[in-house]
């Protein structure tokens, strides 16, 4: 269980690095585009908005994953190692 919850932290770290790596790259092109194509700093704002917003739902989305998994993974520990109370 421990290699297991070792292994879905590990991943999860990976993703976020991959996540925020992935949304700094999508800002930096779009606000490039939207300068060259001539779009008022307003236009820009609500743009880059929007993006960060579709970021920060993907974090929440996959945090709770993340969560429900290590949850899932304490309690079969617990179960394991017959730790969990009885019910």
């Amino acid at each position: 269980m421990d290699d297991a919850h070792a292994r879905w932290t590990a991943e999860w770290l990976a993703w976020e690095r991959r996540h925020d790596a992935d949304f700094k790259q999508r800002a930096n092109a779009l606000e490039a585009e939207l300068r060259a194509a001539g779009d008022t700093p307003a236009g820009v704002r609500a743009r880059l908005s929007a993006l960060d917003d579709e970021k920060l739902q993907a974090y929440q989305e996959r945090y709770e994953e993340y969560v429900r998994i290590g949850n899932g993974l304490a309690a079969l520990r617990e179960r394991a190692s017959g730790d969990e109370p009885p019910s």
